[in-house]
Order: C-alpha cells, then sequence, then structure tokens
C-alpha cells in the first residue's frame, strides 16, 4: 500500500487561529500573513493531516500557493509539524521607573502622576505623603535591582531635576553597572550647569514637547513661557551631544499642532520623537481632555493590521504580558507599581520589602503573567501572540482583564472597524481564499506622524482571488529569498530583555 502525503508546515512558520480566520507567522522572515474565513478553513486542513491525495482538486492552487511562499511543505509524517520552546518560570527585571519626587514646576491638566504645580493648576496642594523616599532608599533599590540584573532605569517625577540628590543616583546607578540610564524632564531646568554633568556622565534624556508653537505648548503646561525655556534646555542637550529624544502627549489642546511635531523636532537637530494620546489615568481622566483630530488618533489606534513575527516576541508572550513582564516603577513613597500609568496597581511598597520578595510574589506574578489568552476578546484573536498590551488602559475601563480598548479589530467577524465604528468593506471576504502579507511597524512609527495613512497599499501584496499557476511567483527564482531559506535550523531560544512588541500600545515613558 502506498504511503500518504500530507503538507505540514515549514520549521519556523506557525500558524495561530482566531475565532474565525488565521495568522501565519514566520518567523525566518519575520513576516505575518492574515488569512480570511475561507482560506483558514483550507489551512485546518494541513493540522488535520488530510492526505494529499485526498484534497479537492479546486482547493490544491491554495496550497501550491503556500508551496511558492515557502510556508508549508510536503512529507510524510502522521503529526503535524511543530517545536516546543522551554521558557523560564521567573522572569527577569529588565527596566525601572523610579519616581524620585512628587513635584513639578508645571501644571500640566494631563498628568497621569497629579504631580501638578498647584499655583499653575487648578487644585489644591495635596498634602505631603507620610512618607518619602531618602537617599539612601533609592539606592538600596537601585542595587537590589543591579543584584536581580536589571540595566535600565529611568529618573522621572513630577519633575526629575527637582530632586536635588538626583547626580547621586546617577552615579550610583552607574557604579552598579546600569548601562541605560535616562532621565524625563520637561526641559525648563536644563541649565548649562546640569547639562554638562549630564553629559559627563553619559545620560540620555526624555523631554516633554507638547507642540510647535509657544502658545499651544504653553496653553498645555499652563505656564507662559515655558516652551522657550524648554527649547533653550534642547539647544543645551543638543551642543552637548547628549541623546535626546522628544516626548509629547496629544490633548484637545494640541490635536491640530502636535502632528507637525516630528518634522519640528527634526528641525531642532532630534530625529527620535515619541507623541501619545492622553490616557485615563489621573488628571488625564478628565474626558473633556481627549483629542477628536482623527489623524491624532490613528496613530495611536490599531485599525488595521500591522504586526512583525519575532520568534523572541512570540516565544515570550505566551507566558507573559507582552508590556508588564519585567518592568516595575517605584513612586516617592516607596510603592511598587506594574507600570507607571497603573497608578491604582500597588503590589508592594520597597520600605517593607525587597525587590527580590515583590518580583516572585503572586501578586506581582499574577500580573506579568497576564497574556493575550487571558484576556477578553485577545484570546479569541489570531494575532495575539505578535500584539502589545497596556493594562492601565483596560484598567481605566474598570477590568483587568479587559479587551484593549485601542484596538478595533473583531476577530469574531475577521473586520477592523473605523474609528468613528463604521465597518470598512471588505470585498470577496468568505467566498474565495484569500492571503495578505502584513505590514510590519516601522522603526519609528511617531517619525510618519504626519501621514495619516496608517497602510501603504503600495507595501501590501493581496491575493484577491487565487492566479493561474503560470502567473504566480516562484521563491525559488528570487536569489535572495532562497539563500534566506536554504537551511531550516532552529536555534535555541532564551527569553530575555529586548522586546520589540509595544505596537501602538506602549505608554511613552517606556523604552
Amino acid at each position: 500500500m502506498e504511503k500518504a502525503t500530507y503538507f505540514d508546515w515549514c520549521q519556523d512558520v506557525q500558524i495561530i487561529y482566531g475565532a474565525r480566520c488565521a495568522a501565519i507567522y514566520d518567523f525566518r522572515t519575520e513576516d505575518v500573513y492574515s488569512l480570511n474565513a475561507a482560506a483558514t478553513q483550507l489551512a485546518y486542513y494541513i493540522d488535520q493531516r488530510l492526505p494529499v491525495e485526498e484534497i479537492d482538486e479546486k482547493h490544491k492552487s491554495f496550497f501550491e500557493w503556500l508551496q511558492n511562499l515557502d510556508l508549508i511543505k510536503l512529507s510524510d509524517a502522521l503529526v503535524v509539524h511543530y517545536k516546543d520552546y522551554v521558557v523560564q518560570e521567573q522572569h527577569s527585571l529588565d527596566f525601572l521607573w523610579l519616581e524620585v519626587g512628587g513635584n513639578c514646576n508645571l501644571g500640566c491638566n494631563h498628568c497621569y502622576a497629579d504631580a501638578q504645580n498647584p499655583v499653575l493648576y487648578n487644585r489644591k496642594a495635596l498634602p505631603l505623603p507620610s512618607y518619602t523616599m531618602s537617599l539612601q532608599d533609592w539606592e538600596r533599590v537601585i542595587q537590589q535591582a543591579s543584584e536581580l540584573g536589571c540595566r535600565e532605569v529611568q529618573f522621572t517625577g513630577g519633575e526629575s531635576l527637582l530632586y536635588h540628590d538626583l547626580l547621586k543616583l546617577i552615579d550610583f546607578a552607574i557604579g552598579k553597572d546600569f548601562n541605560f540610564i535616562e532621565v524625563f524632564s520637561n526641559g525648563m531646568l536644563l541649565t548649562e550647569g546640569k547639562v554638562k554633568e549630564l553629559s559627563e556622565r553619559n545620560v540620555h534624556l526624555a523631554v516633554s514637547l507638547h507642540g510647535t508653537q509657544a502658545e499651544i505648548h504653553d496653553a498645555v503646561t499652563g505656564l507662559r513661557g515655558s516652551f522657550e525655556h524648554t527649547l533653550k534646555g534642547l539647544k543645551r542637550a543638543k551642543e552637548h551631544a547628549i541623546p535626546v529624544r522628544i516626548a509629547g502627549v496629544a490633548v484637545g489642546a494640541n490635536q491640530y499642532d502636535i502632528i507637525n511635531l516630528p518634522v519640528f523636532a527634526n528641525s531642532l537637530g532630534f530625529s527620535e520623537v515619541r507623541i501619545d494620546v492622553i490616557r485615563n489615568v489621573g488628571s488625564g481622566a478628565d474626558p473633556a481632555l481627549m483629542p477628536s483630530n482623527p489623524e491624532v488618533l490613528s496613530k495611536k489606534w490599531l485599525t488595521t493590521p500591522v504586526f512583525e513575527a519575532s520568534r523572541i516576541d512570540y516565544e515570550h508572550n505566551r507566558f507573559w504580558n507582552p508590556c508588564w513582564a519585567g518592568k516595575l516603577s517605584i513612586s516617592s513613597t516607596g510603592e511598587v507599581l506594574p507600570c507607571i500609568m497603573g497608578r491604582n496597581e500597588v503590589i508592594g511598597n520597597v520600605k517593607d520589602q525587597s525587590l527580590q520578595e515583590i518580583i516572585v510574589s503572586p501578586n506581582l506574578m499574577s500580573r506579568w503573567r497576564i497574556t493575550k489568552d487571558q484576556i477578553e476578546i485577545c484570546k479569541d484573536c489570531e494575532y495575539r501572540y505578535v500584539c502589545g498590551d497596556c493594562r492601565p488602559l483596560a484598567i481605566a475601563k474598570g477590568n483587568l482583564h479587559g479587551s484593549m480598548p485601542r484596538c478595533t479589530y473583531n476577530p469574531y467577524k475577521g473586520k477592523w472597524a473605523l474609528l468613528d465604528g463604521l465597518e470598512p468593506e471588505l470585498s470577496n471576504d468568505d467566498l474565495e481564499p484569500t492571503i495578505e502579507l502584513v505590514e510590519k511597524p516601522s522603526l519609528n512609527n511617531d517619525l510618519k506622524f504626519e501621514n495619516i495613512e496608517a497602510v501603504d497599499k503600495k507595501e501590501i501584496k493581496r491575493i484577491e482571488k487565487l492566479p493561474e499557476k503560470s502567473n504566480r511567483p516562484n521563491p525559488n527564482t528570487d536569489k535572495k529569498r532562497k539563500n534566506r531559506f536554504k537551511k531550516e535550523v532552529i536555534q535555541p531560544i532564551e527569553i530575555k530583555k529586548k522586546r520589540s512588541n509595544s505596537i501602538k500600545f506602549d505608554c511613552d515613558p517606556d523604552r
């Protein structure tokens, strides 16, 4: 009796099924292919081990297409090819936010930490906390973080430069082998002397800039003249060759100006620009502050598939939260949060516990381990292992395990919605099997902020109908592609640090 032949997935290729559709992750090229409902039903034949000889003749062209894309191959194995990876039971501490002070010299109405200057912001001064972190407390935290392998830290506030022992903490962190140290500031206090001291220590800077015009920026900060002072600080940082990234927050007051921030920052000599939309945290909980400009919102809402299939991200996200895992924020009173935006998610206090105790505690692990398989709607999405996350955005809606509020994909319909709630029209959604090569995120999406089109249609290879065999591209004729896939070798994987799955949901302070 002749042995049966089956289709099997190539090594380093994984298909993930959603409630209606599926996505193919090609870890060799980091490409993601989107399959509509009709194509998904055919893909099931591979996992169900349907012999090639029993596949309906009218469907064979679909599998030949997958072969030409080098996604499947012929096999005589009865078991479908999948590769299991071992992921560590404990996660390393990769990044720290240290909120060294709760005071600020500005009065930004969107402040997530409620750290505004009460003279500039319409509120009463907050009562002084019963306990604030001393220099020795901060040094103990940095020491413990270093012993846990953490090498990246951001000093923030309030306004971090108001903290009188900041340079001592920076020196201490340098002595404990931290190789990335960032100071987040509004730039008002970047004097010549302060900039020189930061430059000598090879510190990075993140500077808030909320507009390209004085009247716009000053309206957000609450202080007339703050725009000019911030620009002077940026100029000094540039003269001393300090690495600087510009950070802006879109609110109603600046929603038509902030879209020009990347171009403006570039004219000042700064190429890294990150723009977030106000979050429903702290003072930002006021719904009147939310911008309505669709050009702004489209840059932080996911309204079309933009993903890449990093194997590191994929393996990490199956067992850990895409954003929270590996990060901690510590407030000026010692409270430990899984994220600087998760103001109400207090999981401990460093004055009572060591970082080691906090990291292995069930309280933190229950947050770090919130995977997309545990999140409403996301658990039924085919993109769940290559997508980012932001739990504070869901918590602001009242549900720790709620779906991502800034994603418009409906996995039960296999459709993306527009920001106004209308669904885009899709032709031949289920009648013909279609495969779409998903656009990859750009290296710096915010540098394209002035471009409202989230997807360049010319860059998407979409198969509306399967072409005749003679018209199909043959990967074997592409020398580069042929060489790229010549060896199917799976390297051992180690889940740690540097991940690139923040997509559009990342908070600005996040590195």
